[in-house]
C-alpha cells in the first residue's frame, strides 16, 4: 500500500472479508515487520487472535475455544505462534461503534508513539457518524470522506472492508461497483482503489468450488486493474494462493 491511500474492500456476508483483512495486518506486523492498527468493530480481540493463531498452527478453533481437546504438540504451536504475534506490532482495539473522530484520535496516538504504518478497520457499516446526517447514506458517505482524510493527514494506508448489495439478477453474479454504492456511496470519489470479493461456491453450492475465493480490483487510481483467485480455507482462517492443477 502507499501512504494516504484509502482502500476498499467490498463483499456479501460469509466472503470471507474480515480473515482477508486480519490476514494483511498480520503480514505487515509479522512479516514485514511495520506496525500495524486494526479496528475489529465485529469481533472481540479474543476472537481475532485465536483466528491469528488458527491461521498459523492449523489447529481448529473449535479446539482453540475448548470444544475439543487440545493435544500436547497443539500447544507447543500455540505457544510459538503467541510469541510471534507477541513479538509483532499488531495492535487490535476490539472497541464497537467507534465514530470517525476517535479513530483519527486514536490512529494519531498510535503513529506517535507506535509509529503505526498502515491501518484496517472492519468495517464501514460498524461506525457510526459524528453528529447528525439526513440518512444512511449520507452518513457512510461523511465516514468514508473522513476515513481518506485519516489517511491522508497521518500518512498511512486506511484498508476498509465494506458490506455490497445483494446481486440484481438471479444466478452467479460477481458484485459490481454498483452493488458496492449501495452501503459504500461515493466509493469511487473517495477511494484510491476498490476490491471486490466474491465466493462462486457459495451461490453456486459447486463443492469444486467451495474454497475458491474470487479477487477483483476494480477501480486503481494509480494503475491497472485486475483478478486473481485465492483459495479460502474457512476451518482455519486461512488465505492462501491458489495454483492451477490442470
Amino acid at each position: 500500500w502507499n501512504r494516504g491511500e484509502l482502500i476498499v474492500i467490498g463483499g456479501r456476508p460469509c466472503v470471507g472479508k474480515s480473515t482477508l483483512l486480519l490476514r494483511m495486518a498480520r503480514n505487515c506486523a509479522v512479516q514485514f515487520d511495520l506496525p500495524a492498527a486494526v479496528f475489529s468493530m465485529q469481533m472481540s480481540s479474543v476472537e481475532a487472535s485465536n483466528r491469528l493463531i488458527s491461521a498459523e498452527t492449523g489447529i481448529p478453533m473449535e479446539k482453540l475455544e475448548g470444544f475439543e481437546r487440545m493435544e500436547k504438540e497443539d500447544w507447543i504451536h500455540v505457544d510459538v505462534s503467541l510469541k510471534k504475534l507477541a513479538g509483532s506490532q499488531l495492535f487490535i482495539d476490539d472497541t464497537p461503534g467507534l465514530t470517525p473522530s476517535d479513530i483519527s484520535e486514536r490512529v494519531r496516538q498510535l503513529v506517535k508513539r507506535r509509529q503505526v504504518r498502515a491501518v484496517f478497520i472492519d468495517n464501514l457499516q460498524a461506525m457510526i457518524p459524528d453528529g447528525k446526517v439526513d440518512s444512511p447514506r449520507a452518513a457512510r458517505s461523511e465516514m468514508l470522506r473522513s476515513l481518506k482524510e485519516i489517511a491522508t493527514t497521518f500518512g498511512v494506508p486506511v484498508i476498509v472492508l465494506t458490506n455490497v448489495g445483494r446481486p440484481k439478477k438471479a444466478g452467479r453474479i460477481r458484485p459490481t461497483v454498483t452493488d458496492l454504492d449501495e452501503y459504500c456511496p461515493l466509493s469511487t470519489d473517495y477511494a484510491d482503489r476498490i476490491f471486490l470479493m466474491d465466493r462462486p461456491g457459495l451461490l453456486s453450492h459447486d463443492r469444486n468450488e467451495e474454497d475458491l475465493l474470487g479477487l477483483e480490483l476494480v477501480r486503481n487510481k494509480r494503475g491497472r486493474t485486475g483478478f486473481a483467485n485465492l483459495v479460502f480455507d474457512e476451518g482455519h482462517f486461512r488465505i492462501t494462493e491458489w495454483f492451477d492443477k490442470t
